[in-house]
């Protein structure tokens, strides 16, 4: 686009012509591929915040989970594992140790891994595009070397190593299924993932359908400038631009022209209602021709543009030329 050709937007660099500028199909044409990449790149973007949700609610299953083991199952499967071992009376120290793992365990998935392994999975997963809650869930987590931990206090870890520390305190320390109020200095482990779901889940959902709603479908209709979906305002700019090119009306006609010797005299044209901000008038004609030795004559021109007619200015000339036919092309823009 040429450079010094009205203005740009400060984000996108979207072309604002100006008034006196003429228009260009080349300048719409490149505003709307800039408007079709940085949508498509907000598809994208959107695409992939859903994937990434539903990995983490994968990852950490529903309550009812079973079969979790040091290797498989997620993460309410492994607890409730944990859980039904010491109902059993069965719990082993070293069982509990394979099942949460190291801390540079990998390969987490929502059927595999580590207790570890999947935290490391929702970590690195998160951490680019949501480090300031990244932050939160370490903090909840905590440092392998925590201690302190109890069912009112105390990060993940300090809570986990009470309870390799004392057999009789993991119960406490998971918690229920509907346990809440989790926080990263109090409550269950049951209270701090269900908190960690809420935020996660529930709140991602509703912005990401808000996104969808704003971004609209391709059919969409009805787009103005200040209503429509995004997709709504885009068909409607394509179908002005593909019916002609932008141009509304286009009104013709001629009249003789009146003028005075001495000053330039207005003539008033009607026409039928028109935008006088998008609207400008062509004209062609006027003063025939005198003798060669005539004196000097101004032709006219377009005066005042109004929603309902435009004035001629017709200009001077000498008694020995006569008024000539004008004619004229009133063009209205939307």
């Amino acid at each position: 686009m040429n450079s010094e050709y009205g203005s740009y937007t400060k984000n996108y660099n979207l072309l604002k012509p100006d008034d006196k500028d003429f228009y260009d199909i080349e300048h719409i044409n490149g505003n709307m591929d800039i408007v079709d990449e940085e949508l498509d790149k907000l598809n994208q973007k959107t695409m992939q915040l859903d994937e990434t949700v539903a990995d983490i609610s994968g990852l950490i299953g529903v309550k009812t989970d079973t079969g979790g083991t040091n290797t498989e199952g997620t993460v309410m499967a492994k607890l409730n594992a944990v859980l039904d071992k010491n109902d059993d009376a069965e719990i082993n120290i070293d069982d509990i140790k394979e099942l949460i793992g190291q801390t540079s365990n990998s390969g987490g998935t929502s059927s595999s891994g580590s207790v570890m392994a999947k935290l490391n999975k929702i970590l690195a997963d998160w951490t680019n595009s949501r480090a300031d809650k990244i932050d939160t869930i370490s903090n909840v987590i905590g440092a392998t070397t925590n201690t302190g931990g109890t069912t009112q206090a105390g990060t993940v870890m300090a809570k986990l190593n009470a309870s390799l520390q004392s057999e009789t305190d993991i119960k406490n320390l998971i918690g229920q299924s509907a346990n809440t109020g989790g926080t990263s200095n109090a409550g269950t482990a049951m209270a701090k993932l269900n908190k960690l779901l809420t935020d996660w889940t529930n709140a991602r959902a509703v912005k990401i359908d808000t996104i969808n709603s704003a971004i609209g479908t391709t059919s969409g209709t009805g787009g103005t400038a200040t209503a429509g979906s995004v997709m709504a305002k885009l068909n409607a700019l394509l179908s002005k631009v593909s019916s002609g090119v932008g141009i509304k009306s286009v009104q013709r006609g001629s009249f003789v022209e009146d003028f005075n010797v001495e000053t330039v005299k207005t003539t008033r044209i009607n026409i039928s209602t028109v935008n006088p901000q998008k609207t400008f008038v062509i004209i062609n004609g006027g003063l025939s021709a005198g003798y060669s030795n005539s004196s000097s004559a101004v032709r006219g021109y377009v005066g005042t543009v109004a929603s309902t007619y435009f004035n001629y200015c017709a200009g001077r000339a000498s008694l020995t030329i006569g008024a000539g036919t004008v004619g004229y092309q009133v063009i209205e823009f939307y």
